[in-house]
């Protein structure tokens, strides 16, 4: 743990979990004190960054315009998980001597199914680890290395600069020690973070392989998002072949069912839905239109939403590198995600009612959230209803392979209908029909 004075005291569980060694713990309080779990003063957070906190209301956070972004390299831009953006901003960031490297997440290539931290310090190696990693990945390990870099007694302190890219709870984390850590301050220059609904147990990856019948020492590479844009959760196997681990598209097919049964109980009671103290909040467009149920922006967009004086600046970068497409988001983009946000929200507040009524700890936010109507309450405990499935690891798995059935098709087709009628879902799963087919003959994207 970076914050803490006693070496090899806070440790990584093998579920990613921070354990303390309470025979070494000096109990000086200090992790307690950047443990985004336990509380968040955002409001006083923002007032370091200097954004504005007139903005609570929005269920995004405030922010200073919206753009819709990709990478004009179009090998790029298909390997990420929207539209390149991050890689390439990454890439040229290094490139022009912006950055030293970035804290990013991988796959661990002795175990290509789970999700780890890494500083990538070459294009290269930035574009190896392009794509969201839906899951748990300790950032602080990541952290902890920049931290100690030019820190050792005798040696002469480098002027390393990074960027880091994580999630909200990353985020949340990472600025309370720049608040204690003059140092690590100087060294993490920029903060992207993707919005975030929830992150997976790592048990989910291994269960999809599982109930695919895929031997893991098989597995070469795991895909969140392989393939075209939405893309599929999909496995390359050693014989170069790729499998795909679920029915249609990523969304319908797959995110909504493991936000279920495998979402870390913790995301829930985490309101942050928009990433709100990074500099650049990015994520993906998702609008459909309502009528025929395609995508508005298809191909591989990213919306980004920059907070920070440091964020314009990196807009501007990008405005002015012809590796960059920008343009200007369309609102219903933003609108989109607002209600997502929303949604979130109160999901969270519901769970942190129930909790604090069952005398169980809650973390400890420095603003009120807004009070729910009878409808959004029905919706969050509707949702709510859904998540104890995955209390129990064997429940959920078998669970998970009936969803994940051909059988179970028709379930999907069901949540297609009722959001863009028949003719909609007709045209939805014509165009996943035609993606699966360039997931598993297009061997070149997601390499």
């Amino acid at each position: 743990m970076p914050i803490c004075p006693v070496d090899q005291c806070i440790t990584l569980s093998d579920d990613q979990y921070p354990q303390v060694n309470a025979e070494t713990c000096i109990e000086c309080g200090l992790c307690e004190r950047v443990c985004s779990g336990d509380k968040l003063p955002m409001d006083m957070l923002k007032g370091k960054l200097n954004q504005s906190m007139t903005d609570n209301d929005n269920p995004l956070g405030g922010f200073h315009d919206a753009h819709l972004v990709h990478a004009v390299d179009t090998h790029t831009r298909q390997r990420g998980a929207s539209g390149g953006l991050v890689t390439q901003l990454l890439v040229r960031l290094l490139e022009t001597g912006e950055i030293d490297g970035a804290i990013v997440a991988g796959m661990d290539p002795r175990e290509p199914w789970k999700a780890v931290p890494m500083i990538a310090r070459t294009p290269e190696a930035m574009r190896q680890v392009a794509g969201s990693k839906y899951t748990v990945v300790p950032m602080v390990r990541a952290m902890q290395q920049v931290i100690k870099q030019g820190n050792v007694k005798g040696q002469t302190a480098k002027a390393e600069r990074f960027a880091m890219v994580g999630v909200a709870c990353h985020v949340h984390s990472l600025r309370m020690m720049m608040a204690k850590l003059p140092s690590l301050r100087r060294k993490i220059r920029f903060v992207i973070g993707p919005l975030c609904k929830s992150s997976f147990d790592p048990e989910a990856t291994t269960d999809l392989l599982r109930a695919n019948g895929i031997d893991r020492d098989q597995v070469s590479r795991f895909e969140f998002r392989g393939g075209t844009w939405p893309g599929v959760m999909r496995a390359k196997l050693k014989d170069g072949s790729y499998q795909p681990l679920h029915q249609s598209n990523f969304r319908d097919g797959a995110y909504n069912y493991l936000m279920s049964l495998y979402t870390q109980p913790r995301c829930h009671l985490c309101y942050d839905f928009g990433n709100e103290l990074a500099d650049l909040t990015v994520g993906d467009p998702w609008g459909r239109d309502n009528t025929t149920g395609h995508y508005v922006h298809e191909g591989g967009h990213t919306l980004a939403l920059p907070r920070t004086a440091t964020g314009r600046w990196l807009i501007e970068f990008m405005q002015h590198d012809p590796a960059f497409a920008v343009g200007p988001a369309d609102p219903a983009d933003v609108q989109f995600h607002q209600r997502a946000a929303a949604a979130k929200r109160n999901i969270v507040q519901l769970r942190i009612d129930a909790r604090l009524k069952r005398g169980q700890p809650v973390p400890k936010y420095d603003r009120e959230m807004p009070r729910q109507n009878w409808r959004q309450r029905m919706a969050g405990r509707a949702f709510a209803a859904t998540l104890w499935l995955g209390q129990s690891r064997r429940l959920r798995y078998w669970v998970l392979r009936l969803l994940l059935s051909r059988p179970a098709t028709p379930l999907i087709w069901l949540r297609q209908v009722r959001k863009f009628g028949l003719r909609g879902c007709v045209r939805v799963n014509r165009m996943t029909r035609r993606d699966s087919a360039n997931v598993q003959g297009s061997p070149t994207v997601g390499t």
